[in-house]
């Protein structure tokens, strides 16, 4: 994403904070839209409050997909679960603004979080031009090294409907490699439904919060 100017200033401001923060229903390719404020999960003391939206366990059945990551390897969001979540990022390896701080923002997952207890990271592209060799520089400038994470890259007609799934609109900018788009990360459980979302910059201290609350649930 570009250094955001005056004029395009809505991108990564309203557009997160309410239309673009929503879930296709599984499927459907229909995008809902959620603008109700957070509400704690019963049973989950304190869930979801610094989130921008919260959902409880069977509500939002994350929408799944299929890429090959930066190994080459199919990796599938349907793969993963149990006492671990999975967090959902999207993410431009050739971003030089909002998307180096929320990357070094998971970082800090590892000083937060011991090993084994660490959500995987699955990042969807947003842009289409990106490389093996670009994501595996972008995440080791943010210093991703102790974190299990997979990068999954496509073409666009492959990424946009995930995209449009998770409520992600992205605009390539003008051939320098940056890209417009929508900041969102999301916490996916271990039965495969969305729990909350985030805005960028994300709240960690409760993003860590939500993850352990659900590690114990």
């Amino acid at each position: 994403m570009g250094r955001p100017s005056s004029r395009r200033r809505w991108w990564i401001g309203p557009l997160l904070l309410g239309a673009a923060i929503g879930l296709a229903a599984a499927g459907t390719g229909v995008l809902l839209v959620d603008r109700s404020p957070p509400q704690a999960v019963a049973g989950a003391e304190g869930f979801g409050r610094g989130a921008d939206l919260a959902w409880a366990s069977g509500e939002r059945p994350a929408p799944t997909f299929t890429l090959p990551d930066q190994r080459g390897e199919v990796v599938s969001l349907a793969a993963f679960g149990g006492d671990v979540p999975v967090l959902v990022a999207f993410l431009n390896s050739f971003c030089t603004d909002i998307c180096p701080i929320q990357g070094r923002q998971l970082a800090d997952l590892a000083d937060r979080l011991p090993t084994g207890r660490r959500p995987t990271i699955l990042v969807v592209s947003v842009n289409p031009d990106d490389t093996p060799a670009s994501v595996r520089r972008a995440a080791r400038s943010w210093g991703w090294q102790d974190l299990e994470w997979h990068w999954l890259m496509g073409a666009k007609e492959e990424l946009t409907p995930i995209w449009r799934a998770y409520g992600i609109q992205a605009r390539p900018g003008e051939g320098d490699g940056q890209v417009q788009h929508t900041g969102a990360l999301y916490l996916i459980d271990g039965a495969g439904d969305v729990r909350s979302a985030y805005t960028v910059p994300v709240p960690m201290p409760r993003l860590v919060a939500d993850i352990e609350t659900l590690e114990n649930a």
